[in-house]
């Protein structure tokens, strides 16, 4: 008899404090690392909350993001679907609940960053955002 496929579903974790955040983990990644992670997030003390979303199918996650919030300003980050998975509503499903998020939590102003070169700036247009400034970046000396 074939395996039953389980519809997609998707979790939301949150952190509002360093710790790693409660639900289901990083595949793959142990108690220590997803520690690292979260105190990265967190070390920056404009950082009130970590919400982070997946979208889970066939008990692995598929597709994920973390949204960010610093009072009125939401950010979202790390918006990624497994390229086997895409076309399936994943991102837009994310983008949906951030953008709930965001709102039920007073922000007014959702954000996130892009190459403008790389391909998923089309996407975030027709997702109803627009590109408002450039950011830059520069790396430390080599020593």
């Amino acid at each position: 008899m074939p395996a039953r496929r389980r519809s997609p579903s998707w979790t939301t974790t949150s952190s509002a404090g360093s710790g790693a955040p409660p639900g289901p983990g990083l595949p793959g990644a142990g108690p220590g690392d997803l520690d690292q992670l979260v105190d990265r997030d967190t070390g920056d003390d404009r950082v009130l909350a970590l919400h982070r979303l997946a979208v889970v199918a066939d008990d692995r996650v598929v597709a994920a993001a973390t949204l960010r919030r610093d009072g009125a300003t939401a950010w979202l980050d790390a918006l990624e679907t497994d390229p086997a998975h895409r076309g399936r509503g994943h991102g837009r499903a994310l983008l949906a609940r951030s953008r709930e998020l965001a709102a039920e939590h007073g922000c007014d102003l959702l954000a996130l960053g892009a190459d403008a070169a790389d391909w998923p700036r089309d996407w975030y247009r027709r997702s109803g955002f627009t590109p408002v400034g450039t950011h830059l970046e520069a790396s430390a000396p080599r020593r």
